[in-house]
């Protein structure tokens, strides 16, 4: 079974054992309390019925999407044109396939205004997430919707409108506040892969993501509790930095906690180098909240689970993808 499965399965059991231990505990106190608290155990029961047939669909979901794997255009694509891949092990090219893979299960990618999400589309989206989950393979994302991709920038207005409007109302992507959908602009997308170390915009906000939406406050969900104050710290440090002019991360990073970490993110992965000559002690915090060691070149160097803790931008070009190529090269409260 391989690490990614055995998640999956482990995800399931853990949650079906929180969601009835949680249950026993309510009926006890049900149950003594009497009376009319007792018309409530069916409602309670119903309840426990229903989250383990979503948990269970969940599950038997991602491991047929293991078993079938990924369809023959996007593997392709991930092989030949996503850079990152080539250095990984025989083993960790699995995982990460694996996890294209239940990405793409879970969301769906779709083409706004004349985009046809092909399998190159499709292998950029499921490639940036995948990335940032590489090293903790018991991660998975919550369910923000799909994944919508613009021809273009497109308005923050509310409207989404690709229409010309005025320079600093466009954006190039935005992981919506309802957690409803994640949205690129193609032209944007595509540049994260063609020209490293410029910006990524998919990192970017799959950062947003796993932050936490609608709160995302820059102290990502799966954080372990005995880290928080430590990133906190760290983060504040890094956010005087921006504002001082005193970092390597961009000035948007500046805005907020939240663009600080989507931005910090970006960096990472991108120029982890820089980063970690620069700025250590951030590069250190990101290497072990993601468990890679990007710095480390072919290897990628993924760490273990620490012991005894719990782990839990140019105009915008149209474009569109068919049949697998990348289309010619050329940020979101929403967060951008």
């Amino acid at each position: 079974m391989t690490p990614v499965a055995e998640s999956v399965r482990r995800y399931a059991s853990d949650r079906l054992f929180l969601s009835a231990a949680i249950a026993i505990l309510i009926s006890v106190i049900l149950v003594e309390g009497g009376g009319r608290a007792l018309l409530a155990l069916p409602v309670l029961a119903v309840a426990l019925a229903v989250y383990a047939a979503i948990v269970l669909r969940r599950r038997s979901g991602w491991l047929s999407a293991l078993e079938s794997g990924l369809d023959e255009g996007v593997s392709e694509f991930i092989r030949e044109r996503v850079p990152f891949y080539g250095p990984l092990d025989p083993e960790q090219r699995r995982r990460f396939e694996d996890l294209c893979a239940i990405f793409l299960y879970d969301h769906r990618i779709t083409g706004v205004d004349g985009i046809t999400p092909g399998p190159g589309i499709r292998g950029m989206v499921a490639s940036s997430a995948a990335r940032l989950i590489l090293g903790r393979p018991e991660w998975s994302y919550p369910d923000f919707g799909e994944v919508l991709i613009y021809p273009g920038e497109f308005s923050d207005d509310g409207s989404f409108s690709t229409d010309p409007a005025p320079r600093e109302s466009r954006v190039a992507g935005m992981a919506h506040s309802t957690g409803s959908a994640v949205i690129l602009s193609l032209p944007h997308l595509v540049r994260g892969f063609s020209r490293p170390g410029e910006g990524n915009v998919a990192l970017h906000e799959f950062a947003h993501v796993l932050d936490g939406l609608p709160w995302a406050d820059g102290i990502p969900d799966n954080l372990p509790a005995p880290r928080v104050k430590p990133w906190t710290e760290m983060m504040r440090k890094e956010f005087e930095k921006v504002r001082d002019g005193r970092s390597v991360l961009r000035d948007y990073a500046g805005k907020n906690p939240a663009e600080l970490f989507a931005v910090a993110v970006e960096v990472f992965f991108e120029s982890p180098l820089l980063l970690k000559a620069r700025q250590p002690d951030l590069y250190e915090g990101l290497k072990d909240f993601f468990g890679q060691d990007p710095a480390a070149g072919a290897s990628y160097g993924f760490l273990p689970e620490e012991p005894g803790v719990d782990s839990g931008t140019p105009d915008a070009q149209s474009g569109q993808d068919s049949d697998g190529q990348l289309p010619a090269s050329t940020e979101s409260s929403d967060l951008h």
